[in-house]
């Protein structure tokens, strides 16, 4: 049977004590870059999403997510860690960073433990300077919690079907796998084709010489989905709510695209070319390279080509139904880094083999210099948020105009996540005279999350006006304001067009990134 794709020998010795004294460096050096600069980027709209879905009780978290394309579980351990931690934007996000450490650290041992210690040296490197991995570990989403209980799940189901476990550490093992799955599930809906796809690695496994403790995987991993049966109903009505995700319906190069991002995250032609050029050379490597299996089942290295290449196809079976149902978008796919950085490395131990050491140090020494450069690039560019809408300057310029009896409205869901959270957040808020509220059109095509703004903080297009506004002094203003794109008559806000404006101006605001608008409103008595 070939299913050794790694060229670690049975009985390989340990790094040196100068290689164990790298690994820890790049486990640091994972760590500073997804620290570096955590509370300097503007708030985006959906990490202020986070905080407000994160901010309800537990019983109006569930009823507001239940409407939602995701489960529960990522809004309800931000909730708990807001508690502890608080609301800053650098708290908040630095969940994220240790869920994004656990994806480095599991897959450095998955590599390390299949494919001996220069693999996995190769792999942590990759692992660490991710560009994409870096910003998704440094954002108030649920994508690097998703990626940290898919991996941990892949590599202890490997653990278990290539017999590494024995006694109590496979049964605990077990029972790790079980919750591993049990968190992909409930973080994303993208938890259930890499459920799937697990449960098949496990099965072509144990059919096919994996160890006593394969049952326990499958075992372990029926469990996982077991537990998040209560919940497929709400995935299925969310679907069923409409045509698909905001993402549109991929194209052909799609999967190729979104493998190589995860490796240099396409800054210029250069890195793309590099990204493709090493994704190709990893599916490559973990297709073709390996001979028989040797040595017992303890060397670790079974089985692996199986479920690497299994955790890379949840990006083609997920693209295949997004052409039915779109819901396609690289920011879910982590899970395949992995496996991408130990077929990179089995590649370059193996074809050093053939090349003079001078030449194999020389070429690794830049290709990681590149990426270093490349996940440096990516920190800085994630600090200046150039592709994030100026909240802050946005509420600190209504600070400065608002008079007491004024009230915000957001003319969409989007534009208001962000100002809320910056008005209403427990650490530093800015001060507001009034509240900030949400216009909700009832006409809105796609989807902007309005299910998870507050009734309380609602205006209705159907309702009148200064009905829905009981804040609103006399002599008060309205001030409209829009993140992100230009305001216009199409937003769908009815008293610009119904002829009850008494005064109307307007504030652009342009500071090094997209457009925010604030627009003075006074209706007519």
């Amino acid at each position: 049977m070939k299913s050794n794709p790694c060229p670690k020998p049975v009985d390989e010795p340990a790094p040196p004590a100068q290689i164990r004294l790298l690994l820890g460096a790049l486990v640091g050096l994972a760590l500073v870059l997804r620290v570096a600069f955590l509370g300097d980027r503007e708030v985006f709209r959906d990490e202020a999403a986070s905080w407000i879905t994160a901010s309800y009780s537990f019983a109006d978290l569930i009823a507001r997510v239940a409407h939602e394309a995701y489960p529960p579980l990522y809004p309800e351990l931000l909730r708990l860690w807001m508690t502890v931690f608080g609301d800053g934007l650098a708290s908040l996000r630095f969940m994220s960073v240790l869920a994004g450490l656990v994806v480095v650290v599991v897959g450095w041992r998955w590599a390390h433990e299949a494919c001996g210690w220069k693999v996995g040296l190769i792999a942590l490197a990759l692992l660490a300077l991710s560009p994409l991995a870096i910003g998704e570990s440094k954002n108030v989403r649920m994508y690097a919690l998703e990626t940290a209980f898919a991996v941990t799940s892949w590599w202890l189901a490997w653990r278990l079907v290539a017999g590494l476990g024995r006694g109590r550490s496979a049964i605990i093992e077990a029972l790790g796998l079980g919750l591993a799955v049990s968190g992909e599930l409930w973080t994303t809906a993208y938890g259930i084709p890499t459920a799937g796809l697990q449960l098949v690695a496990v099965t072509i496994a144990s059919r096919s010489g994996g160890s006593g403790r394969s049952n326990l995987a499958l075992v372990a991993i029926a469990a996982g989905v077991v537990s998040f049966l209560p919940w497929v109903p709400n995935v299925l009505s969310a679907a069923t709510e409409s045509a698909g995700f905001w993402t549109p319906r991929p194209d052909i190069g799609a999967p190729l695209d979104t493998y190589s991002r995860w490796i240099t995250d396409g800054f210029g032609t250069l890195t793309m070319v590099v990204g493709r050029v090493a994704v190709a050379g990893a599916i490559a490597g973990l297709l073709v390279a390996g001979s028989a299996t040797v040595g017992p089942p303890a060397s670790g290295d079974r089985h692996y080509r199986l479920f690497a290449l299994l955790s890379l196809a949840v990006v083609p079976v997920v693209w295949l139904g997004s052409q039915v149902y779109p819901a396609y978008d690289t920011r879910y796919f982590g899970v395949v880094l992995p496996a991408l950085a130990g077929g990179i490395g089995v590649v370059v131990v193996r074809a050093s083999g053939a090349m003079a050491a001078r030449i194999r140090d020389t070429w690794l020494a830049l290709s990681l210099a590149l990426l270093l450069v490349v996940a440096l690039a990516t920190v800085s560019a994630w600090r200046t948020g150039n592709d994030v809408a100026p909240a802050t300057d946005v509420a600190t310029a209504l600070a400065g105009e608002m008079r007491p009896g004024d009230v915000v409205i957001a003319v969409d869901a989007r534009s208001y996540f962000a100002l809320a959270y910056l008005a209403e957040r427990s650490s530093n808020p800015i001060r507001l005279p009034g509240p900030v509220l949400c216009w909700n059109s009832g006409t809105e095509p796609d989807y902007f999350g309005t299910a998870l703004v507050p009734a309380s903080a609602v205006v209705y297009a159907s309702s009148g006006l200064r009905a829905q506004l009981p804040e609103l002094s006399p002599s008060g203003r309205i001030w409209l304001v829009k993140l992100a794109d230009v305001m216009a008559a199409d937003v769908g806000f009815a008293p610009l067009q119904d002829g009850s404006v008494r005064q109307l101006s307007e504030l652009m605001l342009h500071p090094d990134a997209k457009p925010g608008q604030i627009r003075e409103l006074v209706l007519s008595p």
